[in-house]
């Protein structure tokens, strides 16, 4: 009878890890073939190999707005920036990418109102960050008590992707869906060869009224109401991104991305003033120059959203700032 019984715990035991190592390897395959294709962080870094670094001519730094909005399809150009990136982000990783062969004639550093906010000083999570990271980087920010998230991975997960801080967090949820929805993951987003992610919302088809609910609703989120609009750690890691490029002999040039209407009209004026004399400011200061495309397009079938462009948009404005810098040569 005993042995009856460990024959059959022994059975229950195998089945249990069957059951497990199973569900590890359909994770895993799931990761691997249907997740890491549409991750667009894991493509880019994938594509800028120190060869294509040391060709690059023209980079885009920046947020979710240069990422979406300039679609410039040239061998010498690639785009830098990532959606959500706070200047903070944005200096490590175009150090990094410069320590690894990177020296382009230009960066087109963004600078548009949001991204001094508490909308971007509460972007703290680095995990995609942390290969960026130099020694020094703990001290100074300690002394700018800077909170920075910065999960490394478990050793496990060098080996086996679904562990990784990316995907573990929502890998179960993520495969619900896949596998509840005919085995199809949804995917509104294109990626360019040369790191551009375009997307389209609908905009163009919203009413007057819908439009300027959905501004309303995305300045919200961008400038809340709050009694700071600069943080001064966003601007002093602003300057530490020109500053790097100026030291690589770079032409740093700052660019105001194109905004609808609908945006500008409800943007406070004082705000306004008081970024865009902050702009001025660090222009003069390092001689730059600004090109300010905030108001230069109307068209509304060119926006995605009240701050991004369309696929046509970012096309069209990609056209128009690569005629520019091709004259400033």
């Amino acid at each position: 009878m005993k042995d009856a019984f460990k024959s059959f715990f022994k059975l229950i035991i195998l089945f249990s890890i069957s059951i497990i190592l199973l569900n590890i390897g359909v994770l895993e395959w799931f990761v691997r073939y249907k997740l890491m294709p549409l991750d667009n962080w894991q493509v880019i870094t994938s594509q800028l190999t120190p060869a294509r670094l040391s060709n690059l001519k023209k980079i885009a730094v920046g947020d979710s707005h240069p990422s979406y909005d300039l679609d410039i399809r040239t061998d010498d150009f690639f785009n830098m920036s990532y959606p959500s990136e706070n200047t903070h982000k944005m200096y490590i990783k175009l150090r990094h990418y410069m320590k690894q062969g990177l020296q382009p004639e230009f960066i087109l550093l963004q600078a548009d109102y949001h991204l001094f906010s508490i909308y971007r000083a509460k972007m703290k999570d680095y995990y995609r960050y942390a290969a960026f990271f130099e020694v020094q980087d703990t001290d100074e920010m300690n002394a700018l008590n800077l909170q920075v998230t910065l999960r490394k991975e478990d050793f496990i997960a060098n080996y086996l992707i679904q562990f990784q801080n990316t995907y573990s967090a929502n890998i179960h949820n993520t495969f619900w869906k896949y596998s509840t929805h005919g085995f199809h993951l949804e995917n509104r987003f294109e990626l360019t060869g040369n790191g551009t992610i375009l997307t389209d919302e609908g905009w163009k088809g919203l009413s007057p009224i819908q439009a300027l609910q959905s501004t309303k609703k995305r300045m919200r989120k961008q400038l809340p109401e709050e009694n700071r609009q600069i943080y001064d750690y966003l601007v002093y890691f602003y300057e530490k991104i020109i500053r790097l490029g100026l030291q690589h002999h770079c032409h740093v040039i700052l660019i105001k991305y194109p905004l609808s209407i609908e945006y500008l009209n409800q943007l406070d004026r004082q705000l306004k003033l008081d970024i865009d004399r902050l702009y001025d400011q660090i222009a003069i200061k390092y001689n730059l120059e600004i090109w300010d495309y905030s108001d230069k397009i109307e068209n509304k079938s060119f926006f995605s959203n009240p701050d991004h462009l369309s696929r046509t948009g970012a096309r069209y404005f990609g056209n128009i700032i690569n005629a520019k810098l091709n004259k400033e040569k």
